[in-house]
């Protein structure tokens, strides 16, 4: 096994990191893909003047949802009947909303470790029996790295309640 510099070490970790939070926020990206499609509408403005402008629809399906219809019976008060009325529903509102992240991730390991030139290094793994014997300097260490997820966006929040208010509207 070889020795590595514990800034190169730190700095990998660092950079495996900041690769996972880019994931993280392209797969929170995809959420758009995935729940709204591209369209191309007409905006007129205050002249009249009418410009394209590309923007995001939700995907919808629709669903029918029953509503109770009284049926006038003076004889049976109990008497009705349902009608199935059509109620389009956003996709967007019919899944649990999280953004993806890593709920608890620990990174630990016991490495060896000693100063050679004023740099500390690392060695990991068995060290070979010539490496260390002739150094008393070396030490063992433990090393616990914490990764905690990040809350979903406000504006993600926001957006998924404005959907899911459509819908409630729809069906009250």
């Amino acid at each position: 096994m070889a020795l590595i510099s514990f800034k190169n070490f730190i700095q990998a970790i660092h950079a495996a990191i900041l690769s996972s939070n880019e994931q993280i926020i392209k797969q929170n990206q995809s959420l758009l893909r995935d729940y709204f499609e591209e369209t191309v509408i007409e905006i007129a403005d205050k002249e009249g003047q009418v410009t394209s402008k590309k923007t995001l629809t939700p995907k919808t399906v629709t669903l029918t949802y029953p509503e109770k219809n009284e049926v006038p019976d003076k004889d049976n008060q109990d008497n009705f009947s349902l009608v199935m009325t059509p109620v389009e529903v956003p996709l967007i509102a019919l899944v649990p909303m999280t953004t993806c992240g890593i709920e608890k991730a620990t990174f630990t390991t016991e490495f060896q470790m000693q100063i050679i030139e004023n740099d500390l290094h690392l060695l990991f793994g068995k060290a070979p029996s010539n490496l260390l014997k002739k150094t008393p300097g070396t030490n063992f260490g433990k090393l616990e790295i914490t990764l905690s997820p990040h809350e979903t966006p406000e504006g993600l929040k926001l957006l998924t309640e404005s959907y899911e208010n459509f819908l409630k509207r729809q069906i009250t």
